[in-house]
């Protein structure tokens, strides 16, 4: 199941994407591939890591999602991020998501 749901996040992502973690101060350009293979190394999809819950929402007028996260040993949903997305319409097939700014 990790592979698939890695796969569908690669799929969103353009290869040449922009990653701002914040409070640190500069931009990191990865590929999705590296991004995505980080992620799940630090345990996302994975158990204890797997219970989300995300809610739409806009920053300065730019797509954001807020993700909470729900571990074993915790019944509360706790705020995990804020991510930012900058989207670009690539083609007339599909948009990507050209960079994310992330506390």
């Amino acid at each position: 199941m990790v592979s698939i749901a890695s796969n569908g996040l690669m799929s969103l992502l353009r290869d040449d994407l922009h990653f701002a973690m914040l409070p640190e101060p500069r931009t990191s350009v990865i590929t999705a591939k590296d991004a995505v293979d980080g992620w799940v190394s630090d345990g996302l999809f994975q158990r204890g890591h797997d219970d989300w819950r995300c809610i739409t929402t806009t920053v300065n007028r730019m797509p954001a999602a807020v993700l909470y996260l729900r571990t074993p040993d915790d019944p509360e949903y706790r705020l995990f991020t804020i991510a930012v997305l900058h989207i670009v319409d690539e083609s007339s097939v599909r948009a990507a998501v050209t960079e994310v700014t992330a506390e």
